[in-house]
């Protein structure tokens, strides 16, 4: 396998574990919050929605 085949293989897999990792975090927070933090942990889950929808945009205009 050549270089680039790699470089594109392990770039991937590291936006997978990224992508992961942050849905982790927003469900666990959502999930152990309070009621009197639902509108925050609303926002930051819009916000955080919003960063990896321009994530993943990117990484498709560079890959793609």
């Amino acid at each position: 396998m050549n270089n680039k085949g790699q470089f594109s293989i392990i770039a991937a897999l590291l936006v997978a574990v990224v992508l992961i990792g942050s849905v982790m975090t927003t469900y666990s927070a959502i999930r152990y919050s309070s009621a009197q933090e639902q509108p925050q942990i609303l926002s930051s889950v819009d916000e955080t929605n919003q960063a990896l929808k321009q994530l993943l945009g990117f990484t498709v205009g560079y890959y793609g």
